[in-house]
């Protein structure tokens, strides 16, 4: 019994060590990219420097914010464009379907819940060429003989702000999110530290979309979201069609949980093509 207590100690404070390993190799690289774009550089500049660097990213920030409001008519399109995503992912280190397994089995869930809409996908997990498509404008990680709605892991996910001002990402040793109300938001990141329990070695990419909250006429921003925009994204979920998946290339299996409803809808296809 001291031997299995001494080994369950040893377990769990090796995982503390891999997660501290983790979380610095996560820092560094948003560290270098949140450098790429001219954060923390002012010190380093001078005085008209800082002036043409401000100048720049206040364009920057407004051309980004425009982008983004304007890609789509609306705001639930971008359900779509997160689909196309995990249906670009890769599920094997090669993308060969034949190495494809039941766990590996190319699956997307969208669990909607009071206050963020949580996207979870069993893909490989996020490079560092992944992280820096996404902090940036007109990059992509796709080959350009792929086709879809939207390079990956690129412009498409723009979209998201539609919707919310801080994404969040939780992919193998990456942990960041955005803030759209900060200069740059759409495309610096910030950096966070890994969820309890989460091990980088796992294949999978979480993230997290806390819906736009509404400000009440005295200024105080409400917990949850409108009714009316959770009910429009219920429907909008619950509307995807299960045609949808022929049209995809890997996705294999769309899952739709409402947490406050406590339902669950599952569109599936198996790997010869039928329903």
């Amino acid at each position: 019994e001291y031997n299995e207590r001494r080994h369950a100690a040893d377990d769990r404070a090796y995982v503390r060590r891999q997660a501290e390993v983790d979380d610095t190799y996560n820092e560094v690289i948003l560290a270098s990219i949140r450098r790429s774009l001219g954060c923390e550089l002012q010190a380093e500049l001078s005085h008209e420097g800082q002036q043409a660097l401000d100048s720049l990213r206040s364009v920057t920030t407004n051309s980004i914010q425009r982008l983004a409001s304007e890609l789509y008519a609306e705001e639930i399109h971008f359900v779509m464009e997160l689909i196309q995503n995990a249906d670009d992912n890769l599920y094997t280190a090669e993308g060969n379907e034949e190495e494809w397994t039941v766990r590996s089995l190319p699956s997307l869930k969208l669990v909607l819940m009071h206050d963020r809409l949580r996207i979870c996908n069993n893909e490989l997990g996020f490079t560092e060429a992944n992280v820096s498509a996404l902090c940036s404008i007109g990059r992509s990680t796709k080959r350009k003989a792929e086709g879809g709605y939207i390079g990956h892991k690129g412009i498409g996910f723009k979209a998201v702000f539609k919707v919310t001002d801080t994404p969040t990402i939780h992919s193998k040793q990456f942990h960041f999110c955005f803030d759209k109300r900060k200069e740059l938001g759409y495309i610096v990141p910030i950096a966070m530290r890994s969820p309890t329990g989460w091990h980088a070695c796992n294949r999978g990419t979480v993230i997290d979309l806390p819906y736009v909250q509404d400000a009440s006429d005295d200024g105080v921003h409400d917990k949850q979201c409108s009714a009316h925009f959770l009910l429009e994204m219920k429907r909008k979920l619950r509307d995807i069609p299960p045609s949808l998946l022929l049209f995809l290339n890997r996705l294999r299996s769309i899952e739709v949980i409402d947490v406050l409803a406590t339902t669950r809808r599952t569109l599936s296809m198996e790997a010869s093509g039928d329903f």
